[in-house]
């Protein structure tokens, strides 16, 4: 240690956790100014560097994952906004339609009636005219008959004359 000053060594010490990293550090462990052995220094700054670069590495994925995470959850609250809304329509669309469905058959039955009614009135006209037909053919069977009646003496009248 005579070929440097003992403040100079007492300076190194004191900043070895800055130098020791560094390629001025590991020359001066190889010229034996510094302790330590050159090659476990560069191997535990070499993982130190390693495990630093990898944090930050993981702490960037994670910062983003984060973003992600949140931008995931407002497009979740969104498909769950339009979800509840196509669910409200579909509700609304199926009463809509249920009301239409009871229209529709309140509609038909008020027709059926309407036929059955028309049906029923048909049926009395054509009875009627049924039983017009069959007092025309009475009356012409009593108007016939009553020919027959007088025309028997009108003939034993017109025998006489003749």
């Amino acid at each position: 240690m005579g070929i440097i000053s003992s403040s100079l060594k007492k300076k190194i010490d004191d900043n070895w956790d800055k130098l020791k990293c560094t390629e001025v550090g590991h020359l001066l462990q190889m010229a034996g100014i510094a302790s330590g052995d050159a090659s476990t220094t560069s191997a535990n700054c070499k993982s130190a560097a390693f495990n630093s670069s990898f944090s930050a590495n993981i702490a960037q994925y994670t910062s983003k994952m984060n973003i992600l995470s949140t931008i995931l959850e407002g497009l979740n609250k969104e498909v769950n906004s339009v979800k509840s809304t196509v669910s409200s329509i579909r509700k609304s669309l199926y009463e809509s339609l249920q009301k239409v469905a009871t229209k529709i058959f309140i509609l038909y039955a008020t027709i059926a009636n309407i036929y059955v009614i028309m049906m029923k009135h048909l049926r009395n006209i054509i009875y009627i005219f049924k039983y017009s037909l069959d007092t025309s053919v009475g009356l012409f069977t009593i108007i016939g008959s009553l020919i027959n009646i007088i025309r028997k003496p009108i003939n034993w009248v017109l025998r006489i004359i003749t």
